[in-house]
């Protein structure tokens, strides 16, 4: 056989790279030792330390040497890699996968737990050992990196292939992924029906199923989030069905709608991927508040009309709240609303033409049922403009409805810029009026002008009784002067200046 000018046999490694190989091996086999037995400290453990430091220098050296490349012989790193992922796969096929086999249900869980825990450990040690091959070989090769599995699993680097994860993924996960999704689902269930779990191995063998898409979600959604999703949506449409069907479950519905998407929320955020929890969230609007809204906002004992009925303004914000959370989710809300409201205000019609409430009492009470639900809006509602418009929408249909008195002292056809007007006129001869009430009413007083459709015709009302005012009785200017401004800011100047 031919010899080399190193004399060693063409494609065999020298005695000398045996040697330095078995050192490494015994630092590795003394590492899968340190994991196997729980992480107990061995006794010669600076001995261990110095070992592994020896390991890399072993590692850079014969990195640093090709062997009788040009004559045939072997490249040292090359071969450094190939025996190292020999090796890993041996301790995978050995070690994990007989661990595995055959486990189910929370027995499974705790396994994978427990060896993905050292797997991850073992790709740590193993960055420090071959770290200068990972920085030399791999990038000139062109082939799966060491160093970038432990940056993949913990800083989220990006890596072409990953040598280490591939293997986990051959020996390990093929084998036990659907029952390992399985498991995981059935402990959601029990935590949602209220049993304890341990969030920290979920946690754990979740992030299993992301890493071993190596730089990209694609097999964590088609092998577990997938399932989990569809888990969720069957969860919770039985849910809702039974808490609609159970007695009085309209009335606590939006309570437990609530508690289940905060704790999915929670739930999420614990131990799903950072991509899951809007889908999630999506999920559980979609089982329990779209494909019900009418439902639940039309119950005669508990929608929308009833809490208003009885003014329960903490439910009110929680429908709000939950029901701006999907697509138009407040249209049908806002639209009931409008209705009860505008039904109010006509309610404030017919007394005044019962006889009931005079002009002035009228007019109060119009801005009374405003200060009501500005207070509902501001607070409950947050302002929303959809609950703005659908409160003007309603004030524009009783306010400007026609007011027909039935008495006889009170005959004639009358309108609210009339009664608006004369209210003005009993407001500036009041003298024991204060500055600040008087502020407050004129805002007030604005504020119900602007839902007037005939505003020329409250104009004209107020120019006549200004001026009667202005002639016959001791009125404050200032005061008209306050309510006109205001009035400009409003309309603009050209309406005041006629």
């Amino acid at each position: 056989m031919m010899k080399n000018r190193k004399g060693t046999a063409p494609g065999r490694p020298s005695e000398q790279f045996e040697a330095e190989w078995k050192r490494m091996q015994s630092a590795f086999d003394r590492l899968l030792q340190f994991v196997e037995t729980g992480y107990k400290k061995p006794p010669e453990w600076d001995s261990w330390i110095k070992q592994n430091m020896e390991a890399y220098a072993c590692v850079y050296n014969l990195c640093t040497k090709l062997e009788g490349t040009k004559s045939g012989g072997i490249n040292s790193a090359e071969e450094i890699y190939n025996r190292t992922k020999l090796m890993i796969e041996k301790y995978l096929s050995t070690s994990v996968t007989k661990e595995v086999a055959n486990k189910k249900g929370e027995e499974l869980l705790s396994e994978v737990y427990k060896h993905w825990d050292h797997h991850q450990l073992v790709v740590r040690w193993g960055r420090f050992m071959f770290r200068y091959l990972d920085d030399y070989y791999t990038k000139h090769a062109n082939i799966d990196a060491l160093r970038a599995v432990e940056r993949q699993l913990f800083v989220r680097a990006a890596a072409p292939r990953i040598m280490m994860l591939k293997c986990f993924n051959t020996a390990v996960y093929d084998r036990i992924k659907e029952d390992l999704c399985q498991v995981l689902l059935s402990q959601t269930q029990k935590e949602r029906e209220g049993l304890e779990i341990n969030r920290t191995i979920m946690k754990e063998a979740v992030g299993l199923f992301v890493e071993m898409g190596m730089d990209s979600t694609v097999i964590y959604e088609k092998d577990f989030e997938a399932h989990y999703l569809a888990r969720t949506a069957e969860f919770y449409k039985l849910a809702a069905a039974t808490w609609l069907n159970e007695s009085g479950g309209n009335f606590t519905y939006l309570t437990r709608v609530e508690k289940s998407l905060n704790d999915e929320q929670m739930r999420a955020m614990h131990y799903l991927h950072g991509s899951s929890l809007a889908k999630v969230v999506t999920c559980v609007e979609t089982e329990l508040l779209t494909n019900y809204q009418l439902q639940v906002l039309e119950d005669p004992d508990a929608g929308t009309e009833a809490l208003l009925v009885h003014w329960k303004t903490a439910d009110l914000a929680r429908m709000y709240a939950l029901f701006k959370r999907i697509p138009k989710g407040l249209d049908p809300m806002a639209n009931i609303l409008r209705d009860f409201i505008k039904r109010e205000g006509q309610l404030v019609n017919a007394k005044f033409c019962s006889g009931d409430v005079d002009g002035t009492q009228y007019v109060e009470q119009c801005l009374d049922l405003h200060d009501k639900y500005s207070e509902l809006f501001d607070h409950q509602f947050e302002g929303s403009p959809t609950f703005q418009k659908a409160r003007k929408e309603a004030y524009e249909v009783f306010v400007n409805e026609i007011l027909q008195p039935v008495k006889p002292e009170n005959a004639g056809r009358v309108t609210s810029s009339e009664l608006l007007s004369t209210y003005c006129d009993h407001l500036m001869k009041n003298e024991k009026i204060t500055p600040d009430d008087l502020e407050e009413k004129l805002d007030k007083i604005v504020t119900l002008f602007t839902y007037i459709s005939d505003k020329d015709l409250f104009q004209e009302f107020y120019r006549k009784q200004m001026s009667k005012r202005l002639l016959v009785s001791k009125t404050d200017n200032d005061n008209e002067r306050q309510l006109i401004s205001k009035l400009k800011l409003r309309m603009g100047a050209p309406y005041t200046s006629k």
